[in-house]
């Protein structure tokens, strides 16, 4: 009777123990898998844009565009002779500062690495602009200027009529009202910069050309 009982009570503890062991492996696996799914998704949303190659390319481009804006004023604040020229040369620096700043947060929300350097050809057109002083400098400096803006408006208006995504759309939209008044401000003072007393008048059309050939 005593061996029967043992052998009832080690059964017992036996099958307990089985119980309890395929409980564990159930929890694990359950908290295994739930943990790998919220990884994967996290993963997946965390480092994909949202944007289309349209938006990205415009995005991409303004950036370029500011950092050369920003130097280009910085190197009419040395250069430039005039003092509109200076001033103007301040307010580039200024309003595209800010323009950086709102594209940074914009970058940002949605996902996009934005370069950290102007474009080669807005390296290429500083070179050019420092070896330049005086008047020279005023008048290549703002027709620069009037050349970039204009382009400039015309990629804005377009991305804020045909963007895809609402918030690049805004953002070039809130943007063009200060494009516009930099290429005011440009204008302006291409004509007055040209039209100063001892100062050359205007070069005759293929004057550029002519000079890159010699």
């Amino acid at each position: 009777m005593k061996k029967n009982s043992r052998t009832f009570i080690a059964a017992t503890i036996a099958a307990g123990l089985l119980t309890v062991g395929s409980f564990v492996r159930a929890e694990e696996s359950s908290s295994t898998g739930t943990s790998g799914n919220s990884s994967s998704s996290s993963s997946g949303t965390s480092s994909r844009s949202s944007l289309s190659s349209r938006d990205s390319k415009f995005i991409h481009d303004v950036a370029e565009g500011n950092l050369a804006e920003i130097e280009m004023g910085q190197l009419g604040i040395q250069k430039a002779q005039n003092d509109q020229v200076k001033q103007f040369a301040q307010k580039l620096i200024d309003d595209h500062t800010s323009v950086k700043q709102q594209l940074q947060q914009l970058a940002q929300q949605k996902v996009i690495q934005m370069p950290t350097e102007p474009s080669k050809r807005s390296t290429g057109m500083m070179e050019h602009m420092q070896n330049l002083s005086g008047q020279d400098f005023d008048k290549q400096f703002v027709k620069h200027m009037v050349h970039d803006h204009e382009k400039d408006i015309k990629e804005f208006q377009k991305e804020s009529e045909k963007g895809d995504d609402s918030d690049v759309k805004s953002f070039a939209s809130q943007t063009l009202p200060k494009l516009q008044e930099h290429l005011t401000t440009a204008q302006t003072l291409e004509t007055t910069v040209t039209a100063k007393k001892g100062g050359a008048v205007k070069e005759p059309a293929g004057a550029e050309q002519k000079e890159h050939k010699k």
